[in-house]
């Protein structure tokens, strides 16, 4: 979105736009799946919980963002500010994800690895 304009050929934003459902699609399908597979059964329930709840937080931050970025109007200059936003925002969560050490490097050896 950085690299886009309101000059650029429609035919990028729909590639864009493609490339981003499909991926959201997947996504979603992919956490519950690894949520499924690696929470223990006594606390799936919460577990689902807050895996719902973190997409609903998520959810209203990006609805609270594009509605600060874009109180006057809709620009390039608040397109490529949201951009960054999202940039930071990713950089910050890989660097809590790479420095949790209470993260297992490796499945339990009890549960399957597929």
């Amino acid at each position: 979105m950085l690299l886009f304009s309101a000059s650029a050929w429609i035919g990028w934003v729909v590639v864009v736009t493609l490339v981003f459902g499909i991926v959201m699609g997947t996504t979603g399908a992919g956490n519950q799946t690894a949520l499924y597979s690696q929470a223990p059964a006594e606390l799936l329930g919460t577990a689902s919980g807050l895996l719902r709840t973190s997409g609903y937080i998520g959810s209203i931050a990006a609805s609270a963002i594009t509605g600060i970025v874009f109180r006057t109007g809709v620009s390039d200059h608040g397109m490529h500010l949201i951009a960054w936003i999202m940039v930071g925002v990713s950089v910050a969560l890989v660097l809590m994800t790479v420095t949790d050490r209470t993260l297992p490097t490796r499945p339990p050896a009890d549960r399957p690895t597929h």
